[in-house]
């Protein structure tokens, strides 16, 4: 490896850049170890900036292709975003449905056993003194 005299913020900070905000491949880039880069990183607010703005970046770049393949009207694509984003315009896979009884209290569900009898669920519920 080379020797980390001639480094600076400057270089460190386009290294980064350069590896998309990975600070194993500048590390690289570099010559150095990845130790010295996150030390670098650790130390200077330049290169801290760098490291979240160089993977903004990146995040950007994949998004722009998800939006061409969702144009092309790939079908992979375009169902990733109605499951993303298309809840907002009512696209749902499932619904999360609250139940509530009356005035906001408990549910009180009632059953029809064969013999057609209506029964409140906690009237065929064993009592605690039957355990």
């Amino acid at each position: 490896m080379a020797g980390t005299a001639n480094l600076n913020a400057k270089k460190v900070r386009l290294a980064i850049f350069s590896a998309n905000g990975l600070l194993s491949f500048a590390a690289e880039k570099l010559g150095v170890s990845r130790q010295t880069v996150y030390n670098w990183v650790e130390k200077s607010a330049i290169c801290a900036a760098a490291v979240q703005e160089a993977r903004d970046r990146f995040d950007d770049v994949g998004e722009n292709q998800f939006h061409k393949a969702v144009r092309k009207g790939k079908p992979w694509a375009v169902s990733k975003w109605v499951d993303k984003k298309g809840h907002k315009r009512g696209y749902l896979d499932r619904q999360h449905i609250e139940h509530s009884g009356e005035g906001g209290g408990p549910l009180v569900m009632e059953f029809v056993v064969n013999d057609g009898k209506k029964r409140d669920k906690t009237e065929d519920q064993p009592s605690a003194e039957a355990g």
